[in-house]
C-alpha cells in the first residue's frame, strides 16, 4: 500500500448529502421524512471550520443543515447562535471557558423552549 500526502479528502457526510446526491434526488424519495419534526439547528464548527480545509457552506452562516431538513419536511427554527462556538476544543486549554460557550448555548435553547410553550 502507498499513501501520498494531499491524496486524501475527506469529506463530511452532510456534504455528501447535498453536493453528490442534492437535494432534488433526496426530496423525491424522503420529502416527508421529518414532516412533523421542528426543531432549532446547530451546525457544528467542525463541519464548517477550519475554511482552509475547504468547505461546502458560509463559516459565518451556515444553512446546509437547515436546507436539508426543509428538504426533508421539518420545520426549521431559527437559533440565532446556530454557528457560535461551542467550546469543545476549549476543553483541554481552558475546561471553564469551555463550559461558559457551551452554557451560553443550551442556556438560549432553553429561553428558546420556555417562549413556545
Amino acid at each position: 500500500m502507498h499513501y501520498s500526502a494531499g491524496g486524501l479528502r475527506i469529506r463530511h457526510l452532510l456534504d455528501i448529502f447535498v453536493n453528490d446526491i442534492g437535494y432534488e434526488a433526496i426530496a423525491e424519495r424522503w420529502s416527508n421524512l421529518c414532516k412533523d419534526c421542528a426543531s432549532p439547528l446547530f451546525t457544528v464548527g467542525l463541519i464548517v471550520r477550519p475554511a482552509f480545509q475547504g468547505t461546502f457552506d458560509d463559516t459565518e452562516q451556515p444553512n446546509t443543515l437547515d436546507k436539508l431538513m426543509k428538504t426533508l419536511g421539518a420545520t426549521v427554527v431559527d437559533f440565532p447562535l446556530k454557528a457560535n462556538c461551542c467550546g469543545g476544543h476549549m476543553t483541554q486549554i481552558s475546561e471553564p471557558v469551555a463550559m461558559d460557550l457551551l452554557n451560553r448555548l443550551l442556556k438560549m435553547l432553553l429561553n428558546m423552549r420556555q417562549i413556545s410553550s
